[in-house]
């Protein structure tokens, strides 16, 4: 038996819960974007399509706590969609907090 990475047994009912409201969340933005074509909220959809696979890698690993490329997939996936969520908080804030405005960016 490998030894466990975390130092416990990670919860299967919290990251199920976690990937499934950022599922439907990330829907939810999905439906937004493309219907009103608010393109620059891109950054939420894929943030919140890494962090559905960050939760997922979360309870392959609650399987095989001490398997280490679960382990990395869910770090990794999981400290990624801040960056972009901070991205957009400047994209939409960045402006004194007027309006969204993307000038420069070609998206």
């Amino acid at each position: 038996m490998q030894p466990n990475i975390y130092g416990y047994v990670p919860s299967l009912a919290a990251a199920a819960a976690a990937s499934a409201l950022f599922a439907i969340v990330t829907t939810i933005h999905v439906v937004y974007v493309f219907r009103y074509r608010i393109w620059y909220f891109l950054p939420i959809i894929i943030g919140g399509m890494l962090e559905v696979g960050g939760f997922a890698a979360r309870i392959i690993s609650r399987n095989e706590p001490g398997a280490l490329g679960p382990y990395a997939v869910q770090d990794l996936f999981l400290l990624l969609p801040p960056i972009l969520y901070t991205f957009l908080w400047r994209i939409c804030c960045g402006n004194n907090g007027c309006r969204p405005s993307i000038e420069g960016f070609e998206i």
